[in-house]
């Protein structure tokens, strides 16, 4: 059973706050799922991860996305503690894995109840 609704006449709420990031890297900031960062280029992601979330604070989004490459594996316990501080749904990039059918696209979700799904892209970024 369909339910038709008229988008002119529907109400304004609810609504969803979503924070798109785009954060500037390095290459040596760069991520990988399994790779082991420098401790240097870590530390200073991690600190420009937490500057980019504390601005978004005040606008309290219901949902922020990182971009793909840009979270490292050991930055995932901060965007975890995070979402569930701030309520908040975290989409953790593009983790890209080796596997014997060749590379698989996965994309952690965060939940602020301690959930977590991974998300598999079909079709990898060249």
């Amino acid at each position: 059973m369909f339910k038709v609704i008229d988008l002119a006449k529907a109400p304004a709420e609810p609504t969803v706050r979503v924070a798109i990031c785009q954060i500037p890297l390095t290459r040596d900031q760069f991520a990988t799922a399994g790779s082991s960062l420098a401790a240097e280029p870590l530390a200073a992601l991690e600190r420009r991860i937490l500057r980019t979330l504390d601005e978004l604070k005040p606008y309290k989004p219901q949902l922020v996305q990182f971009p793909e490459c840009t979270i490292p594996d050991s930055i995932l316990p901060l965007l975890r503690k995070w979402s569930a501080e701030n309520n908040c749904i975290v989409i953790a990039g593009t983790h890209y894995e080796e596997a014997p059918q060749g590379y698989l696209s996965k994309c952690p979700i965060l939940f602020p109840d301690g959930k977590e799904y991974a998300c598999e892209k079909t079709t990898i970024s060249p």
